[in-house]
């Protein structure tokens, strides 16, 4: 389902509540459930496809609720929450046998109790007394008597595209930690410990190539597996000329399965003329999609558009929700075409995302490495440096369970993609997806990412593992051109290893510039984000988040577009108290 609003009738009245579910119902968003106990009103969402509201309830007036998508023995649906909510009575129930990124709500007459999946990926926010929980942060934001930006989360939106830990760009506003359950009943709110899955384990250090193309490929077949049972050949996936979309052509091949594909792309890219041969030859339907070819918006569609996106993208999204209408069109259509989707974000978890030697490194050199992508110019004096590293270094030790100063093994380094930038970065493009219809994301499976930061390292490097995988799957896919220059089937070239030495051999302090000075000079941005058009929902000099960015000094149209997004909540939610 789209989502879920679980909110005190003592602290939100019913008009208050009302209005949250006005506010989703007026983007397309069917109450599908609506339902009171122990003081606590829950009103569920279906997604915008025809997909149902993922609801289960039984006869004694137990009621189980899933926001997103799961699978669970074979089963989707009401179906898997009824025999999951058996076998949790029973206490036979398995995280192994979940596949789906979601958050559960369970009723009866005890009260409630909130849980998100293992990752913790797919978020339940919060106001801070902890009177209403939703998956969508924009009732949340909506509920709130006041809407003030916290400075750390804001800073952290507009240099990385999302707030990372429990934090959110608006104070007061929070999610739940990973590896929680809340227990909701007349005596007070209860927050349970979950044992998280062993990340490590299996221990795959020893293991040769092909060992670990066994059982990573018997791993990626099982993930595919569950989503190839429910909906055969109504899949819609993408292609393109890189590894991950690649691995899961293959394994839907190997289960029989012939999805949809579509590119993105203009049709002069590289990536796309690859995607359209490999395509013709595995016999295979592809739409191309060129997001830059849609018509210019009017003014009045423009106004509608926006104020669609807002509720639709629930809030933000990690490049800000002004656009020119295509990324809405695109989700809708490929949803409408098919049963699913599937989105190949999270795969570097089988590759070395990092790039960096086999070596150990501390916290601050992984900010560094990745985390660095921000402008101090572009800030007011409201913004410190240090301080916001120190944030960021702070926030990466609590998910990987280290103390900040402690030397990271190369396995925890490896950690840190699935556990950091997949927890916060795709698992919002996930959520926002979920809003749509079904989507699956099967490298933000913890069956599939488990073990994975202890793979040697010289198999992950240049995909090598991971291109091996798909030779197992589907020998005739491997065959095919890659984006790479040289197709999966054969040693990585000597030409290809050399071009990638320099990035593999820079050093973390020198990458940490590296942004600043791709962005050092102005760009032209887009008319959607000019005057004429952005100064029909802001002024286009965005004063609310002024006091932490010079917004004429934001050379970077994403981070641009993200504190226009973030000044057009406080405008709306200002607009929406007086309302």
């Amino acid at each position: 389902m789209a989502g879920f609003i679980l909110a005190s009738t003592t602290a939100y009245d019913r008009a208050t509540l009302d209005r949250l579910d006005a506010t989703q119902q007026s983007a397309g968003f069917r109450k599908s459930l609506d339902r009171t106990i122990a003081g606590w009103r829950l009103m569920v969402y279906a997604p915008l496809s025809d997909a149902p509201a993922h609801v289960y309830e039984r006869a004694d007036g137990t009621v189980l609720a899933c926001a997103g998508y799961l699978i669970y023995r074979g089963e989707s649906g009401a179906a898997a929450l009824g025999r999951m909510l058996a076998d949790e009575d029973a206490g036979t129930i398995s995280a192994a046998d979940i596949y789906g990124h979601y958050a559960l709500v369970r009723g009866d007459r005890d009260g409630w109790r909130l849980q998100n999946d293992m990752l913790g990926g797919f978020k339940i926010y919060h106001d801070a007394s902890r009177r209403i929980f939703s998956n969508m942060f924009l009732s949340v934001f909506e509920a709130l008597p006041d809407a003030d930006i916290d400075p750390q989360g804001f800073y952290e939106y507009l240099w990385l595209g999302v707030s990372n830990g429990t934090r959110t760009f608006i104070a007061g506003l929070r999610s739940l930690p990973p590896y929680v359950a809340l227990m909701i009943g007349p005596a007070g709110i209860a927050q349970r410990h979950r044992a998280p899955p062993d990340w490590m384990a299996p221990d795959m250090a020893g293991c040769s190539m092909d060992e670990l193309v066994v059982h990573y490929g018997g791993q990626m077949m099982a993930v595919m597996g569950a989503l190839a049972g429910q909906f055969g050949d109504r899949i819609n996936t993408a292609l393109s000329g890189g590894f991950d979309s690649r691995l899961i052509l293959a394994a839907l091949l190997a289960h029989g399965v012939r999805p949809r594909l579509f590119s993105y792309g203009r049709a002069r890219d590289h990536d796309r003329r690859v995607a359209e041969r490999t395509a013709r030859a595995m016999g295979l339907a592809l739409e191309a999609i060129d997001k830059s070819q849609l018509p210019k918006l009017s003014p009045a569609a423009y106004d509608a558009h926006i104020a669609r996106n807002l509720v639709v993208f629930d809030g933000w999204k990690p490049t800000g929700i002004f656009d020119n209408g295509s990324d809405f069109d695109d989700r809708i259509h490929r949803l409408a075409q098919v049963g699913a989707i599937i989105n190949g974000s999270g795969g570097e978890c089988l590759r070395n995302f990092f790039y960096l030697p086999d070596r150990r490194y501390s916290l601050e050199d992984l900010v560094s490495t990745f985390y660095s992508t921000h402008a101090p110019w572009a800030c007011t004096d409201a913004f410190d440096e240090a301080a916001y590293r120190a944030a960021l270094t702070a926030q990466l030790g609590r998910d990987l369970d280290l103390p900040a100063g402690c030397p990271l093994p190369r396995t925890a380094v490896e950690l840190a993609y699935p556990l950091f930038r997949v927890r916060y970065w795709s698992a919002r493009d996930m959520a926002v997806n979920q809003r749509f219809g079904w989507a699956y994301y099967p490298f933000l499976q913890p069956q599939l990412i488990a073990g994975t930061p202890t793979i040697p390292l010289r198999f992950k490097t240049h995909g090598r593992l991971e291109a091996r995988i798909i030779r197992a799957l589907s020998p005739r896919l491997a065959v095919q051109p890659s984006d790479y220059g040289f197709a999966f089937d054969a040693p990585v070239p000597w030409r290809y290893r050399a071009k990638m030495l320099f990035t593999y051999l820079r050093p973390p302090w020198a990458r940490r510039y590296s942004y600043r000075v791709r962005y050092a000079l102005p760009r032209p941005r887009p008319y959607y984000l000019k005057a004429p058009y952005l100064g029909r929902f802001v002024d286009p000099a965005l004063p609310a988040v002024s006091t932490f960015v010079h917004p004429r000094r934001l050379h970077d149209e994403d981070a641009f577009n993200r504190a226009a997004t973030v000044e057009y909540l406080l405008a709306w939610h200002k607009a929406r108290r007086r309302g």
